[in-house]
C-alpha cells in the first residue's frame, strides 16, 4: 500500500521552536576536495551519498535515525548476495509532485504514517531519479556552524569579555543574553548577544562542559541556555526541528569519537555506508537528550514554560516574568 502522508517523530523540544537531537555523522565530515557537503557527483551514476548531511530523515523518539531492515543484495559487480540494508531512510517529501517525487520512489509507510524515499539498500545512496522527494534541512544564518574550532574559541572569549564585564545579565524575550552596563551619570545601556556564532559558542562550550567560564543570568540553567543559544543563532524564518539539532551537534564536534559532554552516554546505531569506495558497517553516536539528570527524564524547552507569566499584561505570552517593566515605581537597583 502506498501512501501520500508523512509525520515526524520527534519528542522533547530544545530552543524555542526547537525538538532535541544528535549527530549520526563525523564531526566536520568533508567532501573528498576538502569542501563542506553537499557533495559533488564523483560520476558512478548514482545519486550524491552524502544526503545525510543535509536532509531530514527518519528518526526514532531519541532523535536516532532508523536504518532500515537488513537485508540480502546482490552485488552489482559480481552478481552474489551479500549483506545490505541498514541504510538512513529520507522522509518523504513533495509525495504530491509526480514530476518531483515520481509514486515509485516513496515506498511503503511505517505503522506511525511515515513515508520514506526509496534508498538503494547495497550502497545506501537515494534510489536513482529519487532526489526530488527529499527535503534539505534549511540552516539559515545558523551555517555559521561550519566554522573551525579557533573561530568558535575566539567567539566564546569576546562573549565571557562582554558577560564579565556586565553590571547585570539577563535575558531579552526571545532567550538572549542581555549586558547592561550602568555609567556613572547613572545611564543603562544594554546590549544583547545575537551574533549567531556567538550563540553556537555558548552552545557548545555548555554541552561539552556544562560552563562557559562566565556567571549565566540568574535562575538560567545549562540545558536552557544552551537552547536558547541555538534558538538565538537562527533566522527568524524556518524552523529549527530535530534533524538541524542533529547536523549541528555534528559540525560542532560533540558526537565526534573520544568526546566527551555533558550528555553522555551517548545513544549508539551501527549503519551501512561507503567510505572511500568500500561498502561497510559503520557505528554513529548521537547526544542523548532523552534522559537528562538528575532525573532521567526527556530534555523539553518551551517558550511558556521558560518564560511564564503574564507579562504584566493579564495574557500569558510567554514574556519573562517578572516583566521588565513593573507596575509602579520599578525597585532600586533594578534594570527596567
Amino acid at each position: 500500500m502506498k501512501t501520500r502522508t508523512f509525520t515526524f517523530t520527534a519528542v522533547a523540544a530544545l530552543a524555542a521552536l526547537l525538538i532535541f537531537s544528535g549527530s549520526g555523522l563525523a564531526a566536520r565530515k568533508t567532501c573528498d576536495d576538502g569542501s563542506f557537503p553537499p557533495c559533488a557527483d564523483t560520476g558512478s551514476g548514482m545519486e550524491p551519498p552524502d544526503y545525510g548531511d543535509l536532509i531530514i530523515l527518519y528518526r526514532d523518539i531519541n532523535g536516532v535515525p532508523i536504518p532500515s531492515d537488513s537485508v540480502m543484495v546482490e552485488d552489482p559487480e559480481t552478481g552474489l548476495l551479500v549483506d545490505g540494508g541498514l541504510c538512513w531512510q529520507p522522509i518523504a517529501f513533495n509525495v504530491d509532485d509526480a514530476e518531483a517525487c515520481p509514486e515509485d520512489c516513496v515506498v511503503d509507510s511505517y505503522p506511525a504514517g511515515t513515508a520514506v524515499v526509496a534508498v538503494n539498500q547495497y550502497n545506501c545512496g537515494v534510489a536513482q531519479g529519487c532526489s526530488g522527494c527529499t527535503q534539505e534541512v534549511d540552516f539559515g544564518r545558523i551555517n555559521a556552524v561550519r566554522s573551525p574550532d579557533d573561530v568558535f574559541d575566539r567567539q566564546l572569549q569576546d562573549v565571557i569579555v562582554n558577560l564579565t564585564t556586565a553590571d547585570c545579565v539577563t535575558l531579552d524575550p526571545a532567550g538572549r543574553m542581555v549586558a547592561s552596563r550602568v555609567a556613572d551619570d547613572g545611564t543603562v545601556s544594554s546590549s544583547a548577544i545575537d551574533s549567531p556564532l556567538q550563540n553556537l559558542a555558548i552552545t557548545r562550550q555548555l554541552l561539552l562542559t556544562g560552563t562557559i567560564g562566565a556567571p549565566l543570568p540568574q535562575g538560567a540553567g545549562v540545558l536552557d541556555t544552551a537552547a536558547r543559544g541555538i534558538g538565538a543563532g537562527s533566522g527568524k524564518t524556518g524552523e529549527v526541528n530535530v534533524d538541524l539539532v542533529a547536523y549541528l551537534d555534528q559540525l560542532m564536534g560533540l558526537t565526534a569519537p573520544g568526546t566527551v559532554t555533558i550528555l553522555d552516554p551517548k545513544l549508539c546505531e551501527t549503519y551501512r555506508e561507503e567510505v572511500q569506495g568500500v561498502i561497510q558497517l559503520v557505528e554513529k553516536c548521537f547526544l542523548n537528550y532523552g534522559a537528562v539528570p538528575p532525573n532521567g527524564n526527556a530534555y523539553q524547552y518551551g517558550r511558556t514554560t521558560n518564560f511564564g507569566g503574564d507579562g504584566g499584561i493579564g495574557v500569558n505570552i510567554g514574556l519573562p516574568n517578572p516583566p521588565y517593566i513593573p507596575e509602579g515605581t520599578p525597585a532600586e537597583g533594578s534594570f527596567e
